[in-house]
């Protein structure tokens, strides 16, 4: 027979000690936020968090996550931003000798070819949606690494796709691969990281499969760019109880790894900050001319040092807000811009006609959305 919770003897509240209690109560007085959070990387990476990476084939994904991945064993800087160090696994589910060739050329070109440091690969296709498949086996291997050095504070996995068995991404199967990746890494506290596939509609900004991916998730991000990009971008699409920041560009810098059985050299890449002047085109096969790309160098550095969240009066249907967190006013970047446009041989209606060019291109390309005075970037 159920129990009558209204006949459940009460604590007196004027007696009893928030302690004492069954449950954790924190009284008004005594509440205080943490102000201190856990980063392995400053302002992009919280210690204990899930977190996604996603885009599309060749747009420097892995390259990137190899990158935060050795710097964090390493305890190096990542472009300017604390690292935590500490130890980390990589979950190698596919590429495994392309994966050996990025690492080597990192060890050479940040001088670690004979220094070791927590970090260690699993190279090995994985189950982590059966519980009964490949859990125990990780479990085991992990708790091997920590004891080793002292803990692990991250978990990559690459690919989610290649650990999902034979699920169904696009259904609740996402959700309970979530949660064992979520109870897998529990008992070291680490955060998991899961390098995701992008849908391969270009216009889809958001990882592959079901949305309880994106709803687990405490951050995501988003690489973009291939190999005819200035430059390729590293853009927060979501970041829990702190500002997303400002987007990140990179290049790829080629390294020699040695000489094959004919001879042969043989290369692959490290990342290196870009310049922040070189756009990474946020549509493939898109080529900007001069006055174009000025008018979106100055609205992307409006939107870091002025965007705004977007207002309530901007419809669903015209900006998705799971993917656009910031705008700016129109007369805003109309003023910068037209400001760099004009040159002291020039009317200023020939800077206001080639702003006004530039905006129709590049809303017509999909690189920027309009309404009513507000502008963001797609």
């Amino acid at each position: 027979m159920p129990r009558d919770l209204h006949s459940v003897e009460r604590l007196d509240p004027r007696q009893a000690e928030p302690s004492s209690l069954p449950l954790p109560v924190e009284l008004f007085g005594a509440i205080r936020p943490a102000i201190t959070q856990r980063h392995i990387i400053k302002g992009l990476l919280l210690a204990g968090t899930a977190i996604v990476v996603f885009g599309h084939p060749g747009s420097g994904k892995t390259f990137t996550v190899i990158d935060w991945s050795l710097r964090i064993a390493a305890g190096e800087d990542w472009f300017g931003r604390k690292v935590q160090p500490g130890g980390v696994v990589y979950i190698a589910a596919e590429g495994q000798t392309g994966l050996r060739l990025r690492i080597e050329a990192w060890k050479r070109a940040h001088g670690y070819a004979e220094t070791d440091i927590p970090f260690a690969l699993i190279p090995a296709s994985v189950d982590l949606l059966d519980p009964r498949a490949d859990m125990e086996k990780l479990a085991s291997v992990l708790s091997h690494l920590a004891g080793l050095w002292g803990g692990i504070v991250l978990v990559v996995i690459d690919t989610l796709a290649a650990t999902f068995g034979g699920g169904d991404e696009n259904s609740g199967d996402m959700a309970a691969y979530v949660t064992n990746v979520a109870r897998l890494c529990a008992p070291w506290g680490c955060a998991r990281l899961m390098v995701h596939h992008q849908p391969l509609n270009a216009d889809a900004k958001r990882p592959r499969g079901h949305g309880s991916l994106w709803g687990a998730a405490d951050t995501v991000i988003h690489v973009t760019g291939d190999s005819e990009a200035p430059a390729r971008r590293i853009s927060v699409m979501k970041q829990k109880d702190m500002d997303p920041g400002r987007d990140v560009l990179f290049k790829l810098k080629p390294i020699d790894v040695g000489t094959d059985e004919d001879g042969e050299q043989v290369t692959s890449c490290v990342i290196e900050p870009a310049d922040n002047d070189a756009l990474a085109p946020s549509k493939p096969g898109k080529r900007l001319s001069d006055k174009e790309r000025i008018a979106l160098n100055h609205l992307e550095k409006l939107l870091v040092a002025e965007g705004q969240l977007p207002p309530s009066v901007i419809p669903e249907t015209t900006l998705d807000r799971k993917w656009i967190t910031k705008v700016v006013s129109m007369s805003a970047w109309r003023s910068a811009a037209m400001s760099a446009l004009h040159s002291p041989d020039t009317e200023p209606d020939s800077a206001r006609t080639a702003f006004n060019r530039a905006r129709n291109k590049l809303q017509a390309s999909k690189i920027i959305g309009i309404w009513e005075g507000h502008v963001w970037m797609l």
